[in-house]
């Protein structure tokens, strides 16, 4: 089985962009996941969106759309990387003696921080930081 979805990263959100696959061994059974895949999805959207799929489809398939956004892409992950080295930094240089080499080690939006889900809170709450989920322990970094 194999998941991607490209809605975060293509910036659309809540719109279903992404794919679902799985490899069988052999045509009857692929006819035989159809099948039951088909009953789990249908209850849960008849005629999902399109439009994201569009959107997407537009800037994977037109070399100027695609070069620009892999452009920004780009820009995103490096900005994160630096605000990622930036935090890490800034904690040291306030004297915390805590190991902060997970922040820059990690990748992505997301830093799982170490923290307590309070603590992560309380980023959240006085610090106005944002976080996905305090129960996670993570911070966004963007």
């Amino acid at each position: 089985m194999f998941l991607e979805y490209a809605d975060m990263i293509q910036g659309l959100y809540g719109e279903r962009v992404g794919s679902f696959s799985i490899l069988a061994e052999s045509v009857e059974e692929k006819k035989r996941v159809d099948s039951q895949i088909k009953i789990l999805i249908r209850p849960m959207y008849s005629n999902p969106p399109v439009h994201g799929a569009r959107i997407a489809s537009e800037i994977l398939n037109d070399e100027a759309l695609n070069k620009q956004w892999l452009g920004e892409v780009k820009e995103m992950a490096d900005r994160i990387i630096t605000m990622r080295a930036l935090l890490k930094k800034n904690l040291e240089e306030l004297g915390s003696k805590y190991d902060w080499s997970h922040i820059t080690s990690q990748i992505g939006m997301f830093a799982y921080t170490g923290l307590t889900a309070e603590q992560v809170d309380t980023l959240a709450k006085e610090v106005r930081c944002t976080s996905s989920n305090p129960k996670k322990r993570r911070l966004m970094l963007t």
